[in-house]
């Protein structure tokens, strides 16, 4: 498949405020580093590195900051619909919901799937991640194309992380536990079965 990723982490229980969610990811930036090193060999859109690759590296290993905000009260720090658009390191680049942080990286879904090191990087990227939020769930799924992606719309409505988990069910989408080759499953962290 030539789409690209995106992951659901929700952050119900935490009851975390923008700000609190950008300094919780903020905080796990050097462990991140140690992840995924400082190459730049990422497969990601090489449209996109091409056009600037001084300011592609740039951006590729600085800090999470909000790209613009909208809808959300600044004063109360409150999460109302979509709050605001995120950019990370590594290429990464996400919304914050009411209860869900959405993260996209165009690494391509086929690359994520078949190749272990990927893999193996964007699962121990997405535990840190969870920790961080107190998170209990984290999903990985095609960006674009596939009909359970439609859900994610639910999202600048206010719907709950399992509001989203329930049309993904109606949807019919089926929902794995993310498995390294060498250990068991993760608790909490979910591959969608795409076919």
């Amino acid at each position: 498949m030539g789409i690209d990723i995106t992951s659901l982490i929700d952050f119900e229980n935490a009851k975390l405020g923008k700000n609190e969610i950008l300094d919780c990811l903020n905080g796990i930036f050097s462990e991140m580093q140690t992840i995924w090193g400082v190459s730049v060999d990422i497969p990601v859109n090489t449209g996109f590195k091409a056009l600037d690759l001084e300011q592609f590296k740039r951006n590729y290993f600085m800090n999470w900051e909000i790209k613009y905000a909208n809808l959300g009260s600044e004063e109360t720090n409150k999460l109302e619909g979509i709050s605001c658009h995120l950019r990370g390191p590594y290429g990464y680049t996400g919304e914050i919901f009411k209860n869900t942080l959405v993260l996209d990286h165009a690494t391509r879904w086929a690359a994520f799937k078949d190749d272990d090191k990927i893999f193996r990087r964007f699962i121990a990227t997405a535990q840190l991640m969870a920790d961080a939020l107190q998170s209990t769930t984290v999903i990985f799924m095609p960006d674009s194309t596939y009909p359970a992606v439609s859900c994610l719309d639910h999202l600048s409505e206010g719907c709950s992380f399992q509001e989203l988990l329930l049309c993904f069910n109606k949807k019919g989408a089926r929902l794995e536990p993310a498995k390294l080759a060498d250990s068991q499953p993760e608790s909490k962290i979910y591959v969608m079965k795409v076919e």
